[in-house]
């Protein structure tokens, strides 16, 4: 789809209007009325009315001619599921003072990072759950023993993993405060026996040599620049096991038009957060995990209900 610029300006004003005026802090509740949305000062609804409707047509909102809703294919992200009226706009806003100004990203320093990222793993376990499951049902066939799942946070892939094999266990590596909810929820999911956290960074928490059948990299290269992101490849290739796989979950850059776009606006989003982080091209990614003496096969692409650019790579020793 096409837009013009004056569309893409009317879609941008629009999400920021629902956003300062509270509509999507209303509709995280669930479905609301036109009478429920509009402010105050709106007193017909006739402006709020024309600014729902761009939301409808831009599939962000479902509308069944008494109520609106949010579209859960498109619009349940952590952006719309935490903080008040304005938290979306208030983000977009410091782009302009890092262009302007050179302002840091917003986690430029760590413990804002680990802050901010322990407190949204459960929201990412949603937007991640399908692609998750669609990797398990692939790496089952390699049938694994033992899973290290790096940057785990809420182990989204790894307890996806867990489900699908049953034989399989997991020791998921993150952030100290991370860990207490990884093992909450793999307690949850009835699957505590079999998942273990370790706490620590991933550069330096020691690891075992060739415990793991399969080392899963997911949603974590794309924080790191590229120097990094392959160090960190190369640090955890020791750990994996003769005959074992490490994959990389992550959005991937790629060619075709809907998953660019995706991807280019995940990429201005992530410099918002994250100094130096960036999507990784596949091919990229592919050459880091040869270099190691993997053996690599085509993207698995793990975004079916719409592009994304979410994608997983699969080097075999």
């Amino acid at each position: 789809m096409t837009l013009t610029i004056n569309e893409l300006a009317a879609a941008g004003a629009a999400i920021a209007i629902a956003d300062r005026t509270g509509m999507f802090v209303r509709l995280r509740e669930g479905p609301a009325t036109l009478e429920e949305l509009a402010p105050e000062q709106d007193t017909e609804g006739r402006m709020s009315a024309k600014v729902l409707s761009v939301l409808v047509a831009l599939g962000l909102l479902r509308f069944d001619g008494d109520a609106y809703a949010l579209d859960p294919n498109t619009a349940v992200t952590p952006a719309l599921q935490l903080g008040g009226p304005g938290q979306i706009t208030e983000r977009w806003m410091h782009l302009e003072r890092m262009v302007r100004d050179g302002a840091p990203a917003l986690m430029h320093e760590t413990k804002h990072r680990d802050q901010a990222y322990g407190g949204v793993v459960l929201l990412l376990e949603k937007l991640l759950d399908d692609a998750a499951r669609r990797l398990a049902a692939e790496l089952t066939a390699r049938s694994p023993k033992r899973v290290l799942d790096v940057g785990t946070g809420s182990g989204v892939w790894s307890l996806a993993l867990l489900e699908a094999c049953p034989e399989c266990s997991a020791v998921g590596l993150d952030l100290p405060q991370v860990i207490p909810r990884f093992e909450a929820r793999a307690a949850e999911r009835g699957l505590a026996g079999r998942a273990v956290g370790l706490a620590g960074d991933y550069f330096e928490a020691p690891l075992e040599a060739s415990a793991f059948d399969v080392i899963v990299v997911g949603s974590v290269l794309h924080l790191e620049t590229p120097a990094r992101a392959r160090a960190l490849l190369t640090r955890l290739r020791p750990a994996l096991a003769p005959g074992g796989a490490i994959v990389v979950a992550d959005m991937l850059m790629t060619d075709t038009t809907a998953r660019r776009q995706a991807v280019a606006a995940y990429a201005l989003e992530l410099a918002l957060r994250v100094e130096g982080g960036q999507p990784h091209a596949a091919e990229e990614i592919r050459a880091w995990l040869e270099a190691l003496g993997l053996t690599v096969g085509e993207p698995l692409p793990l975004d079916e209900v719409r592009p994304t650019g979410m994608g997983a790579l699969i080097g075999a020793s």
